[in-house]
């Protein structure tokens, strides 16, 4: 009763295309004077209200990743097309925004505390791995952050290594927003 291989391609086909379209969707609707291209400035700004704020930085590093993915096409001007910003934000989701070392640190963090070795953590980790990275949070400010992820299984409030870092992603996010609030 199980489907077979050629419906599951054509499903994985057709979840890429629906991301790509609302990729697609967020680059026109940011490509305010219709040149179909973004500069960097706006592609930070449209990050951000994708409730990712991005470092120019980070930015610079995420696209690295890209062109050396091959995956990078940007015009003479530096501007980005819709085909690009669809491979920038491939990366910004497998990488919740984090590079290089700081990326590294969150996985080995991750793999410390997963003691169990079950490749998933659960919310008295995530308080214990926030205190160990130096960051403030109540298990119930941990909750709610867990209980906004789509990855967060209900029953056990576990993460996996995605769903870990979209946590430390919105976490991050969070105190950004207080940070602003208070300054």
């Amino acid at each position: 009763l199980g489907i077979g291989f050629a419906e599951v391609l054509t499903w994985a086909r057709r979840l890429r295309e629906m991301e790509f379209a609302v990729h697609r969707e967020a680059f026109y609707a940011a490509d305010a004077d219709g040149s179909n291209s973004i500069d960097l400035q706006e592609l930070k700004v449209l990050c951000s209200s994708l409730g990712c704020t991005l470092t120019s930085d980070t930015v610079d590093a995420m696209i690295e990743v890209a062109k050396q993915r091959g995956d990078w096409r940007t015009k003479e001007d530096g501007s980005l097309d819709c085909d690009g910003f669809v491979h920038f934000m491939q990366v910004l989701h497998e990488t919740s925004g984090f590079v290089g070392s700081e990326l590294e640190e969150i996985k080995e963090t991750f793999v410390k505390f997963d003691s169990d070795n079950s490749g998933d953590i659960d919310v008295v980790e995530l308080c214990e791995i926030i205190h160990y990275l130096g960051r403030q949070a109540t298990m119930a400010e941990t909750m709610a952050l867990v209980s906004k992820l789509d990855q967060t299984d209900d029953k056990k409030r576990t993460l996996d290594m995605t769903g870990f870092l979209h946590f430390m992603r919105l976490h991050r996010e969070t105190e950004l927003q207080l940070y602003k609030s208070t300054f």
